[in-house]
C-alpha cells in the first residue's frame, strides 16, 4: 500500500481534472518501478493536450475548395467516371433491372419486418411500373 509520503506526493501530482484515486494509483505504479522517475502523472495525462484534432475552415477556404472541385468537374468529360466507378452521367436502366432492384428491396424489407417501408415501396412500385410500360411502348 502507499505510505504517507507517497500520498503526499500523489496529492501534489493531482492536477485539474484528476482525482486523488488516480494520483494514488500513479504513485503505486512509480513505487513498483513501472513508471520512469522523470515522468509525472500530469505529463502523462496532458501528453496530447496540444494535438490538433480538427481544424475549422474559414469561409474563404471553403469557397476555394468548392471552386477547385467545380473547376475539376468541369474540366473532365461527361464520359469519365467520378470516384468509386460511378458514372457522372446516369446510364439508361432496363426494365428488368428496375424490377430486379424492386425485388431486392422487397426481400430486404421483408426480412426486417418493416411494414411502413414495405408500403412505401409498394407506392413507389405503383408509380414506377407505368413508367416502364410507357418507355416500352416508345
Amino acid at each position: 500500500m502507499c505510505s504517507s509520503s507517497d500520498d503526499a506526493k500523489a496529492a501534489d501530482d493531482v492536477g485539474p481534472g484528476q482525482d486523488p484515486t488516480t494520483a494514488e494509483a500513479w504513485a503505486a505504479l512509480e513505487e513498483a518501478g513501472i513508471v520512469p522517475e522523470n515522468v509525472a502523472l500530469s505529463d502523462y495525462v496532458n501528453a496530447d493536450a496540444d494535438v490538433i484534432v480538427y481544424e475549422e475552415l474559414s469561409d474563404a477556404e471553403i469557397l476555394k475548395s468548392a471552386r477547385a472541385a467545380s473547376a475539376t468537374a468541369a474540366d473532365s468529360s461527361d464520359d469519365e467516371e467520378v470516384g468509386h466507378g460511378v458514372p457522372m452521367v446516369p446510364t439508361s436502366v432496363t426494365a428488368s433491372q428496375v424490377i430486379d432492384s424492386l425485388d431486392v428491396l422487397r426481400s430486404f424489407l421483408g426480412a426486417h419486418d418493416d411494414d411502413v417501408a414495405m408500403q412505401l415501396l409498394a407506392d413507389c412500385e405503383q408509380r414506377i411500373l407505368p413508367l416502364l410500360v410507357r418507355n416500352r411502348k416508345q
